[in-house]
Formats: C-alpha cells, structure tokens, sequence
C-alpha cells in the first residue's frame, strides 16, 4: 500500500502525495498490483465511438441538404408553373372582357 504523508507534513508538500523521502519503503512487485493509474481523459475509448456519431450525422446532414436542395427546386418549378397560369388566366379574362364589351358594342 502507498503511504501518504500527513497534511501540513513539510513545505511544499500535500497530504496527497505519496511519501518519497523514505527509501526503505519501495514497492515490491506484489505491491505493484494495488496501483492503479488514472488516467486523465475521460473520453479515450468513447472519442472514437463520438466521431463515428459525428460522421454518421454529418453524412445524414449532408444528405437532408441534398434532399432540401431538390425539394427547393420542385418548389421552384411548381411556383414557375402557377405564376405561367396565373398569367395566362389574366389574359384569357382580359379577352373574355373585352370580346364582351366588343359584344355590347355592336
């Protein structure tokens, strides 16, 4: 087991560092099976599964964006057909009005 100098123990050191002046107390091999080291990033196997997340929405993403882009293009096609029509019915009224006063006319 490490042993840990007591708090306030000396300048400079901490209570929870492991006690180096003491040479007679080195870890034996069986004591070398208790340590345990952390380590520092929390993510290491979990960064590889967040880029395949990553990837697999971003290729979703760039797929909707594809979808947006020719349901843009349908829209602008049927809005070009219904101004085509609107137009055309304001001429056939404008006909249809005007073959009625030449009508009344005569």
């Amino acid at each position: 087991m490490t042993q840990r100098s007591p708090p306030g123990s000396g300048i400079g050191r901490s209570g929870s560092y492991p006690e180096l002046t003491k040479k007679d107390k080195i870890a034996e091999p069986s004591d070398a099976t208790q340590i345990t080291l952390r380590n520092k990033r929390k993510f290491v196997n979990g960064n590889d599964e967040l880029k395949l997340e990553f990837t697999d929405m971003k290729t979703e993403f760039t797929e909707m964006r594809k979808q947006m882009t020719d349901l843009q293009n349908q829209m602008s096609e049927m809005m070009a057909c219904l101004i085509s029509n609107n137009n055309k019915q304001v001429e056939n009224f404008n006909k249809l009005c005007d073959n009625i006063s030449a009508v009344k006319n005569k």
